[in-house]
């Protein structure tokens, strides 16, 4: 904090650009070390966020650093699609023609504009808007009425407790590639997967 002070009064008593330019610099190469000593690396938390209103969902998303918008370019000719690619990025397109659909943040927006292509942005906050047409009556799940994950992996420790004659506790059966667990449960009358029963016929259903 004491060389924080010393060089905030001494940009104020620089009079040239070229002296707070150097002031500035110096700021930085001096802070940043500190900075990064005292405070370690970044942590990221995850939240829940019990049953959000749609317009909690929106101020939600307004609170972001970046918008993503979708855009919407009429009749794209085929220079224009190879402009687009081009910029890294995807189209959404229907293969008898039309307007096509583009997600874009600030960024690339200004990039499409430089390069030349015509669109009209259909909506600013992409993330809001399909957030505002999730319908929270299509189930009891917390995600637009869907369940999440650990949603289901407490139904399916429901259905174990609730029916232990006929499902197993669920086990896993690996790890994906990003190192999440993989789980099952068996639905029989015999459903220890320890001891199963192989001279049953069997059914594996993946989803």
């Amino acid at each position: 904090m004491l060389r924080s002070r010393v060089i905030t009064s001494e940009l104020w008593r620089s009079r040239t650009d070229n002296q707070i330019l150097r002031v500035i610099i110096t700021a930085v190469v001096i802070a940043w070390p500190l900075q990064a000593e005292a405070q370690g690396p970044e942590r990221i938390a995850m939240i829940a966020i019990d049953a959000p209103t749609r317009t909690e969902l929106a101020r939600i998303s307004r609170q972001g650093p970046e918008r993503i918008a979708m855009i919407a370019i009429d009749a794209p000719t085929r220079t224009e699609l190879a402009r687009i690619s081009r910029l890294g990025l995807e189209i959404q397109m229907s293969p008898f023609g039309g307007d096509a659909v583009v997600f874009a943040d600030q960024e690339e927006l200004a990039a499409l504009r430089t390069a030349g292509i015509t669109f009209q942005i259909t909506h600013e906050n992409a993330e809001a808007w399909f957030a505002s047409r999730l319908d929270v009556s299509l189930g009891p799940g917390s995600m637009g009425g869907y369940y999440t994950l650990a949603e289901v992996l407490t139904k399916v420790d429901e259905l174990s407790t609730n029916y232990p004659n006929i499902i197993s506790a669920k086990f896993s059966v690996g790890t994906s590639l990003e190192g999440r667990e993989i789980w099952a449960f068996v639905v029989s009358d015999a459903p220890d997967p320890d001891t199963p029963d192989l001279s049953r016929p069997a059914v594996f259903y993946n989803s």
